[in-house]
């Protein structure tokens, strides 16, 4: 897969608790990642959705997302019980995943995600960041000294 500059990026999930912060962090690399399509996901809802972001194509299912092509990545912010079927498509489809945690509800459905994703090949990453923050490690650090 040849990757854009930017990075076009889709998400699923627009009403996810943590969508916004997502959203938020990608306006601060506009040079390497840009929003660039939605399926809304939860319903249809997009309540949360910033203005900035009304006019960005919208896609029912995540078929039709892969359908209409054009994005090199997806942060996938749905549910336990959507989330893990639109990762298996999106693998499929050779499209790099982020996943907002939890992700999965169970053991189970957290080896349908690694054995799609292994089997594709695709970068994967869940939404754990405050684990790889600096600052947050040098706070626990100081805690447990």
């Amino acid at each position: 897969m040849v990757m854009s500059n930017p990075l076009r990026i889709a998400m699923l999930g627009v009403d996810n608790p943590h969508g916004a912060g997502w959203r938020d962090l990608l306006l601060n690399v506009p040079d390497r990642a840009t929003l660039t399509t939605l399926v809304p996901g939860y319903g249809g809802n997009t309540t949360n959705l910033e203005e900035r972001y009304a006019d960005l194509p919208r896609h029912d299912s995540v078929e039709a997302l892969i359908d209409a092509g054009g994005i090199d990545g997806a942060m996938v912010c749905l549910s336990n019980q959507e989330g893990v079927e639109a990762i298996e498509k999106l693998a499929a489809a050779g499209i790099p995943v982020l996943a907002e945690k939890p992700v999965v509800g169970s053991v189970a459905d957290g080896q349908r995600v690694l054995d799609a994703v292994t089997s594709a090949q695709i970068p994967f990453q869940t939404g754990y960041m405050w684990r790889y923050d600096d600052c947050t490690n040098r706070l626990r650090d100081m805690i447990a000294d």
